[in-house]
């Protein structure tokens, strides 16, 4: 007999909770294989989920996602859905203010897998909290950075970790629209192909009026790799990553999703010595696979054969990389070292 399908949920029914299936982001996808950004696109259309509830404050998009994705059961107040709907699978896409609050009350309702949109929390205090909850009610909790599904950066970590541009030697970054809204992105993925981070520095070279302002960064990573993150004014659309080797580079660029490979090459031209030549890309590339893994993970850290690949562990590192830096750049861009629990240089 097949097995039964999971008993799954979504409170928050804005774009990145129940959008459309196939709304393209602006980074380049396949033409053959458009983009699925939204939990509801990816839950909905797989063959071991049954979305059986959703939940919403606004009556309009509510009633539209219902009509949408054919979801019987809308609720205005997501304590409800939580009481009233025995669930294996839960989705939070709220304001993001709000996740906390909705976290903890599904970990105490009994939800023991969760997917949800990032930040974790407001703060890293409030993240901590989250974390102690969690593992007293063995809740596990996959948090939407999504480019750690992505293949595209699976295959690069694992590439770079085999020597593909010999040592790294630095890492440079650009991204806009607030550190804590577009940079924790970056953070998370410098932590994801570099490793832990053992000191930071903010510098507010912008001076945004923004509460969250976009501010310059320095990272050292447990391992001596410097990471240089540059904050552009907010008109710009741009997230980008440089990692500089001994024998080579990868630019990535796309709105990170296009990785170019390029060969340090002796050359009695250069007045270096040597030249950067480029060299076709032979792993994957573009990020239109990161919802589908994110969902095929998601299932395995339910049946507990795998652990998420992004963690509520990770969410609070972010938190944490995102307060130090602020409190850097306000304390006159002083460096500030994580303890070794805090930055897991252990790991």
């Amino acid at each position: 007999m097949p097995e039964p399908r999971l008993r799954a949920a979504i409170i928050g029914c804005g774009r990145i909770g129940a959008g459309q299936l196939g709304v393209r982001r602006r980074h380049r996808q396949s033409p053959s294989k458009p983009a699925v950004d939204s939990h509801a696109a990816v839950l909905c259309r797989s063959p071991r989920v049954q979305v059986i509830a959703l939940a919403d404050n606004d009556p309009l998009r509510l009633r539209a996602a219902r009509s949408r994705w054919r979801v019987q059961r809308g609720y205005a107040d997501y304590r409800r859905l939580l009481a009233e709907v025995p669930l294996d699978l839960l989705s939070i896409c709220t304001p993001n203010p709000t996740h906390a609050e909705v976290l903890l009350a599904a970990i105490h309702a009994g939800v023991k897998t969760i997917w949800m949109e990032k930040p974790l929390a407001s703060s890293s205090r409030e993240a901590r909290r989250i974390l102690a909850a969690a593992e007293r009610a063995q809740t596990r909790i996959l948090l939407n950075y999504s480019r750690r599904f992505s293949r595209t950066y699976a295959d690069l970590r694992q590439r770079l970790q085999r020597g593909l541009i010999g040592p790294i030697v630095a890492v440079e970054g650009h991204y806009m629209r607030g550190l804590a809204n577009n940079g924790s992105h970056l953070l998370d993925l410098c932590r994801f192909l570099f490793g832990e981070i053992a000191a930071v520095r903010g510098v507010d070279s912008l001076h945004e009026t923004e509460p969250d302002a976009s501010l310059d960064a320095f990272l050292l990573t447990c391992s001596g790799i410097p990471i240089y993150l540059r904050a552009l004014p907010r008109h710009y659309d741009f997230f980008e990553l440089r990692i500089f080797g001994e024998r080579g580079q990868v630019d990535l660029v796309q709105r990170g999703a296009e990785p170019h490979l390029y060969r340090r090459i002796p050359s009695r031209e250069c007045v270096t010595g040597y030249d950067l030549r480029p060299r076709p890309w032979r792993g994957p590339r573009g990020l239109a696979d990161a919802w589908p893994r994110a969902l095929a993970n998601l299932l395995a850290v339910h049946r507990r054969s795998a652990p998420p690949l992004c963690s509520a562990w990770d969410g609070w590192q972010a938190l944490r990389l995102v307060e130090m830096i602020r409190r850097s750049a306000q304390n006159r861009s002083r460096s500030l070292p994580l303890t070794s629990a805090e930055a897991a240089c252990r790991h």
